[in-house]
């Protein structure tokens, strides 16, 4: 520090060194007040927002931390991953952070970060370890995105994403700004200038298709007033009731009503899936697998033993499911298939195909690598699929088979008979 100096009669004058000494001590103490970090004492108890970066999409997070002294615990969850907890120390005086812990696909999380002075805002760097791939990010954290309106905030809406109307630094999103749809497409999806998704009538979407997308017995169009009109199909139009002990089922009043029973043939009874099957009345006998292809089957990683009929013949499949897609509204349902099978009359054969959102497409081969003219042609449904938003493996396949030397019906269900 300079110390001031003053001219009397021409001569430099200098004050006391008393007066000296009182103002240094004044400047110190004004310099502690302002906040430096010498003497901060960093509290970042309560609820924040958190934006972490460089792991491909944005992922958000909301977490609560508890400091005690210099220990923290870290609770939460997030966007992609779930939750998370994580424990740790922080420096009170420098704000200086270092947590470990898990949650989703990382086996361990760790966290080196530095807190602001003022205990309001956090960054980093993250690491996510999964499996022994190692993968890093970077973080800020405010309490903006905690779902507390807090001073300084416009709105918060609980997270740290834009186009919701309450933007990534909790302000208002302009109005008339897109926001999340509410998958009608009778409606616009609007915001309202004060933080709002908004869904009014869109009057251009008048004749629009929508409702349910498996409706077998009406269609659904927008009235360009907002509202999603259905109409019944004509009484009498076909349709599946995904009750494979009912034939001819027909649309009645807007509703699939089943037909007839199914007409099955002796020694066998009608399952309202699998459709006709062996039946285990007494002196009826139980077509079985050989011993040895049902054991291969048990032993094979997420294979299951199927059975049903081929053509006029039984037939033992031990069939492996892989999900390759996503399901609806995000993307078609889709599975691909393969296994051996066993036919008595054609004994090995090999089945390769794939289900794509409920339609049913496949080849009985052979070998796995047969010509393609030597192999059979199976198309059908799989119903357990067919409206379905999950991606559980279907229990049912039945449909046509198509042959060099003919054509039939098959039928292949999950749970063996």
């Amino acid at each position: 520090m300079r110390r001031s100096v003053r001219t009397v009669h021409g001569r430099l004058h200098s004050p006391p060194s008393s007066d000296v000494s009182a103002r240094v001590a004044v400047l110190l103490l004004l310099g502690t007040l302002a906040g430096g970090r010498a003497s901060a004492a960093v509290d970042l108890t309560g609820r924040w927002g958190v934006r972490v970066t460089g792991f491909g999409d944005v992922i958000g997070c909301v977490v609560d931390i508890m400091q005690s002294g210099g220990s923290l615990h870290v609770v939460g969850q997030c966007s992609t991953t779930g939750a998370v907890e994580l424990a740790g120390t922080v420096d009170p005086a420098t704000g200086r952070v270092a947590v470990v812990g898990h949650g989703g696909p990382c086996s361990t999380i760790t966290v080196d970060a530095t807190a602001a002075a003022d205990g309001q805002s956090i960054g980093g760097t993250v690491s996510c370890m999964v499996g022994t791939a190692s993968l890093g990010g970077l973080f800020t954290a405010s309490h903006c995105g905690n779902g507390i309106l807090d001073s300084g905030e416009e709105c918060d809406d609980g997270n740290v994403f834009d186009g919701d109307c309450c933007s990534s630094v909790c302000r208002f999103e302009a109005s008339g700004s897109a926001c999340p749809d509410d998958n009608s497409p009778c409606t616009t999806d609007i915001c309202d200038g004060r933080g709002h998704c908004q869904h009014p009538a869109n009057p251009a979407a008048a004749g629009t298709p929508c409702g349910a997308l498996c409706d077998q017995c009406g269609t659904s169009r927008c009235d360009g007033a907002g509202t999603c009109l259905r109409d019944s199909k004509p009484d009498g139009s076909p349709c599946n009731d995904d009750d494979a002990c009912t034939t001819g089922d027909t649309c009645q009043q807007g509703q699939c009503v089943g037909g007839p029973p199914t007409a099955c043939a002796p020694c066998q009874v009608c399952d309202p899936q699998a459709g006709c099957v062996a039946s285990r009345a007494p002196g009826c006998r139980l077509p079985q697998p050989p011993r040895t292809f049902a054991r291969a089957c048990s032993g094979r990683a997420a294979a299951g033993l199927w059975a049903g009929s081929v053509g006029r013949h039984r037939a033992f499949c031990c069939l492996a499911f892989r999900v390759e897609g996503l399901p609806p509204p995000f993307g078609p349902v889709f599975m691909s298939l393969a296994g051996p099978c066993i036919i008595p009359h054609r004994y090995h054969r090999f089945l390769d195909g794939s289900d794509d959102n409920g339609m049913f497409h496949a080849v009985l081969c052979p070998h796995r690598r047969s010509p393609r003219r030597s192999c059979c042609d199976l198309e059908g449904t799989t119903p357990s699929v067919a409206c379905s938003n999950g991606i559980t493996p279907p229990g049912v396949l039945r449909g046509t088979i198509a042959c060099p030397t003919g054509t039939g019906m098959f039928t292949l269900s999950s749970a063996p008979q």
